[in-house]
This record gives C-alpha cells, sequence and structure tokens, in this order.
C-alpha cells in the first residue's frame, strides 16, 4: 500500500485582505510554534543550563536565538520561530510542550495607522503607555481570540487560531469601510 503523505493547506488560501492606507496586515513568515507551560523558577533553571538569558516577565515577549519567547499567562509560554525550533528549545520546553505549528496563523500588522485599524476590534489600550513594546497578551480582536506582541512602536505582532483567521480578515475588511481616509 502506498503512504498517504497529507500536506496542511495554506491558512491564507483563498483569503483576501482589505487595504487601509497607513495600515498593513499581511501573513507571518513564522511557521513553527511550541506551547508549553510552566513555573517562572523551573524554566530559569532550564533556561540557565542551556547557558540562556532569563525568560521574560508575564505579558512580555523577548527574540532569543532568533526565536520569540512569549509569556502569555502565569505558567503559560509559547515558543514562535521562523526556522524549524530547535532540540535545544525542546529540551528547555520540557516534556509537555505541545507542537501547534498547524493549528496557528501569524498575522503582522504594521505602518502609522496599524493602532487605529486595532483599536477598532481590540479593547485594550494599545497607546504606548499602557502597552510597551515587547508586550504579548491574550486578548480579542472583533469576537477573535488572539495573542497580540507589540514589536515596534508601530508594528505588532499576532497569533490566532487558523479557524478565526477570516473572521479577523472580514473584520479588518469592515473596519477598512469605515475608517477615515486620512
Amino acid at each position: 500500500m502506498a503512504d498517504l503523505m497529507l500536506t496542511p493547506r495554506n491558512a491564507w488560501a483563498d483569503l483576501t485582505v482589505a487595504e487601509i492606507p497607513g495600515a498593513t496586515l499581511k501573513p507571518s513568515p513564522t511557521r513553527h510554534r511550541v506551547l508549553f507551560q510552566a513555573r517562572e523558577r523551573e524554566l530559569e533553571t532550564r533556561m540557565k543550563a542551556a547557558g540562556m538569558a532569563a525568560p521574560p516577565a508575564i505579558l512580555r515577549a523577548r527574540m532569543m536565538d532568533d526565536v520569540a519567547l512569549l509569556r502569555p499567562g502565569p505558567d503559560e509560554w509559547l515558543i514562535v520561530s521562523e526556522a524549524e525550533i530547535s532540540p535545544k528549545w525542546h529540551e528547555i520546553a520540557g516534556p509537555g510542550a505541545i507542537e501547534i505549528s498547524h493549528g496557528y496563523a501569524g498575522i503582522e500588522w504594521c505602518g502609522p495607522r496599524v493602532m487605529l485599524a486595532l483599536s477598532a476590534g481590540c479593547p485594550l489600550d494599545l497607546h504606548e503607555s499602557a502597552f510597551p513594546v515587547g508586550m504579548a497578551s491574550r486578548t480579542l480582536y472583533g469576537k477573535s481570540e488572539m495573542l497580540l506582541w507589540r514589536q515596534d512602536h508601530a508594528r505588532f505582532h499576532m497569533e490566532v487560531a487558523r479557524s478565526y483567521l477570516s473572521a479577523i480578515l472580514a473584520f479588518f475588511g469592515e473596519t477598512a469601510r469605515h475608517l477615515p481616509q486620512s
């Protein structure tokens, strides 16, 4: 019998993205995601043993070795990477780590009007004094759950379940129709 090899469908296939002048939304090159739970001291010990810096504080993210480590909750951690996640990171994550890459899609938001576009559907205060660069939090966009990470003044990364991607893009389209064109 022949081997059956299934290839996951691209999350962005057949989806269109509305345009908002000054706010760009595009697929993230992120391809690999591992979710795990660990107490902070336990993770600090594992990372120190691997010769790495301490993990980020709660609701923060940090880039390390071309890998982003996000901490959206007290004992919750998410490793996000464009390249395959190295064995060192899998060892740090521990035996309870879950590979969630095929269930999620990454979205890059950038531009001078990105705050306006995000604020239309996100209940968080996204002003830099309340949501500074490096902050990462679970929240909503429209009615869809997401994990939002501020990477720069006018650049955000969003991780969403693939099943929510079309709803997020539809809400972005509605936002595009109602935002003032300036």
